[in-house]
């Protein structure tokens, strides 16, 4: 038994015979097995690409972010030495025993 097929403009494609097997999914090329130095070596020429595309800053710009980064590192320490404070004398008062 034959299907014709017709597309929206009413052409008609050759006919297909039903009971013909279809090709099987594409096999993959064969691999060839890199050793580990290779490996590194592609990876390495890959980094060295990839760093090539990155846009580095000027050094006024990296200074100033600098100084924020250790401006806020410098703000959130004095901030958690100050709860810890806070906590560990409500802590000795919570923990107080008389006598001592």
């Amino acid at each position: 038994m034959t299907t014709n097929l017709t597309d929206k403009n009413g052409t008609v494609t050759p006919a297909k015979k039903d009971g013909v097997k279809m090709a099987g999914p594409a096999r993959p090329a064969s691999i060839k097995k890199d050793g580990p130095l290779q490996k590194l070596s592609g990876y390495l020429q890959e980094v060295q690409v990839e760093l090539k595309k990155t846009s580095w800053p000027d050094k006024p710009k990296l200074y100033a972010s600098t100084k924020v980064v250790l401006g806020a590192v410098f703000t959130v320490g004095l901030y958690l030495y100050v709860i810890d404070l806070a906590l560990n004398q409500i802590m000795r008062l919570l923990i107080h025993t008389p006598g001592h």
